[in-house]
């Protein structure tokens, strides 16, 4: 249903819920993995969606970087209404969009990476690349009270 019309949605606010670098964590020499996870969410009064997107660089299984960011998407009233089942309560929210809002909040998350890093014994460590199309496998309901 909505899937096959065009969204129109802005970028509306970015949050910078968490960040913080732990020195003592960091070894040069061991291997570093980073850890990914995303969360979203509606505001039916705005109407909104949130994407929160969660990353952490570990070094022997320690984290030694930690960022959380949540970017606010403001999406145009006829479009959000198409994703509202009034029965449910609930707003069910196309794997394209979310895939899209995805992408542009793992974006935002490395501009503010980089400036916090900045600078720093870090600041090397870039946020990679990442291929964001397998995130969901399906469109998401997302129930509200």
């Amino acid at each position: 249903m909505a899937a096959d019309k065009n969204i129109s949605f802005l970028l509306k606010d970015i949050h910078t819920i968490e960040f913080a670098t732990f020195e003592e964590f960091y070894d040069e020499g061991d291997k570093i993995d980073i850890d990914h996870e995303f969360g979203f969410g509606v505001n039916p009064n705005e109407p909104s969606v949130a994407v929160k997107y969660s990353t952490v660089f570990n070094c022997s299984k320690k984290a030694f970087i930690k960022l959380e960011v949540v970017c606010e998407f403001t999406i145009e009233k006829d479009s959000f209404a198409l994703f509202q089942n009034k029965k449910s309560k609930a707003y069910k929210l196309p794997k394209g969009l979310l895939t899209h809002l995805s992408v542009i909040t793992v974006g935002t998350a490395r501009g503010v990476l980089h400036a916090k890093l900045e600078k720093t014994k870090f600041e090397h460590f870039i946020l990679p690349t990442m291929d964001i199309s397998d995130l969901l496998e399906d469109d998401l309901v997302i129930k509200t009270t």
